[in-house]
């Protein structure tokens, strides 16, 4: 990647044209895509609530824990 910005700030697009590789697109497969829609929701917003809590629990004990007499 850098070597290929250098050459373009350089304007040498003979070497980027030699270095240049065919790309081919690799499309998503829609029934997984359909499959897995629900699990990656329920994840992306059950697993930060989880941790948060747990986190409040944690740092509400030590609180308790360190300041009681």
């Amino acid at each position: 990647f850098l070597l290929n910005a250098v050459n373009y700030l350089l304007d040498e697009n003979g070497l980027i044209n030699i270095r240049s590789k065919e790309l081919a697109v690799a499309f998503l497969n829609q029934e997984k895509i359909a499959q897995e829609k629900t699990k990656w929701q329920l994840l992306n917003i059950a697993l930060p609530l989880v941790l948060l809590a747990l986190f409040g629990i944690i740092f509400n004990f030590i609180r308790k824990k360190k300041y009681a007499s």
